[in-house]
């Protein structure tokens, strides 16, 4: 994969140290890569890269090693407002409540009101069909600084907001397995660094400004939906 901006150089360096990944579905993925041709650019190569995690996630999300039945009992994850579009679709599709409304017209009394009330399955998952998530029990404590803990996540997306929705959500709901995240499941992350350790209880979160030692545990699971035992809107700021 070539070199670029917007992350492609943090992805191709996880690709480099990859070591924890078998050798049959790493060399099944990059098979699969060069079907593609050769591309004009990093921003090409990341897609076409993404696209083949895409077009066959059981066989190439999830491979880091699984994570201890013991920890992560609790699982936590910060998200912006956009991301509502794809956990309730239905529900906003039935409340008229289209991207733009939900950004820019509704107040937070009127956002706040949907999480209070809707008591049905979320779906979790993005466009590579995991979901990166951190130890409740290590966050439950300062959740009063959100802004700093937006920083230790590494969620550049939520730097300039003024709210995020939290989910906190049991392990024994997921329906799979946790697992070691590795640079398969971080392709569409730019602030995403795999750990060397292939047997490690968790991966770690790259901050976006803190030193890198204040990271905090990271693992993955596949997509799925569940009814979160906390979900709610919270100001960053």
């Amino acid at each position: 994969m070539a070199s670029g901006k917007n992350g492609e150089d943090r992805i191709l360096k996880n690709l480099q140290r990859e070591k924890c990944i078998d050798n049959k579905t790493w060399n099944e993925f990059f098979k699969r890569l060069a079907q593609k041709g050769q591309p004009n650019h990093a921003g090409e190569a990341k897609q076409w890269a993404v696209d083949v995690i895409i077009a066959d996630p059981d066989r190439f999300a999830c491979r880091g090693h699984k994570i201890p039945k013991k920890l992560f009992v609790r699982l936590f994850r910060l998200e912006d407002l956009k991301a509502l579009r794809w956990r309730i679709p239905d529900c906003l599709n039935r409340l008229g409540i289209n991207d733009e409304i939900l950004i820019k017209e509704l107040t937070d009394e009127e956002l706040l009101s949907i999480t209070d009330e809707y008591r049905d399955t979320i779906e979790l998952g993005g466009k590579l069909g995991v979901v990166l998530a951190t130890d409740y029990e290590v966050v439950k404590d300062v959740l009063y600084d959100l802004d700093d803990l937006v920083d230790k996540l590494g969620l550049r997306n939520l730097v300039n907001e003024k709210l995020c929705v939290i989910f906190v959500y049991k392990r024994n709901d997921i329906g799979s397995s946790l697992h070691l995240p590795r640079s398969f499941d971080g392709l569409d992350c730019p602030q995403f660094e795999i750990v060397e350790d292939c047997k490690a209880d968790a991966g770690k979160t790259l901050p976006l400004s803190l030193p890198h030692e204040q990271g905090l545990p990271e693992v993955v699971h596949k997509e799925c939906e569940i009814i979160p035992e906390q979900w709610k809107l919270r100001s960053i700021r």
